[in-house]
């Protein structure tokens, strides 16, 4: 649905870029930009920041931060990354925190299945991503 795709970047998403003769080198400019900081994942601890950025990667970075404000809890889930999302994040447990949001990614995903048919051919790799990821956060952190 996202149209011409190079590098994850969507011509939906992103319709004045040119996706055909999109370098690596913007791609990721435009991962850092729209993806990585602009939900402030590099002040986050790990491995929240990867699961943030994965989250805001394919839901959106207001959706994903709301997630990961409802994971964290006791925060008004406004989809904003600011000074109280960050203070309780870092007050955390990851690890417990780290399940729950991506429990709240794969129910979004059911719903979308659910709700659409269509999305047969996603959704067990929207799913393999969610396992992958917390497979991923957690072998990266002991390395």
């Amino acid at each position: 649905p996202g149209g011409g795709t190079k590098y994850g970047i969507s011509s939906r998403a992103y319709p004045t870029v040119d996706i055909k003769n999109l370098t690596e080198e913007q791609a990721r400019a435009i991962y850092r930009r729209d993806y990585w900081d602009k939900n402030r994942c590099g002040e986050l601890p790990w491995p929240l920041a990867f699961a943030l950025f994965d989250g805001a990667v394919n839901h959106g970075p207001e959706a994903a931060a709301k997630f990961m404000q409802q994971a964290i809890g006791g925060l008004k889930a406004d989809g904003d990354i600011g000074a109280k999302t960050m203070e309780a994040a870092w007050k955390s447990d990851y690890y417990a925190v780290l399940p729950k949001y991506l429990t709240l990614r794969a129910v979004l995903y059911a719903k979308l299945e659910a709700k659409d048919g269509d999305w047969d051919d996603f959704i067990n790799g929207w799913m393999s991503r969610i396992f992958r990821l917390a497979l991923d956060s957690t072998r990266l952190w002991v390395q």
